[in-house]
């Protein structure tokens, strides 16, 4: 499997999924929370409160791989809806 994109954007994530299932290209999708205790720390004593992950989407990585037969024809793919959204 090939790195195809990394993301933080659900919405773009989204996107990138449906333009590999029109395509019938198989992808797997990692999603990392970057939940990070030190930003929480810094804000309980810069602001007086922290973060309590009320922000949902912050933070979070999506990982979208792409079997290694089907790297180009996903590379394409992509490249083809970019050049149609910045039309």
């Amino acid at each position: 499997m090939k790195l195809l994109a990394k993301t933080s954007n659900p919405v773009e994530c989204e996107n990138i999924k449906t333009i590999l299932s029109s395509q019938k290209i198989t992808y797997r999708i990692d999603v990392r929370n970057k939940n990070n205790m030190f930003k929480f720390v810094t804000l309980l004593f810069i602001t007086g409160s922290g973060d309590f992950g009320f922000r949902e989407n912050e933070g979070k990585k999506y990982y979208i791989f792409v079997g290694n037969k089907d790297y180009q024809k996903a590379t394409e793919a992509l490249r083809q809806y970019s050049k149609q959204v910045n039309v």
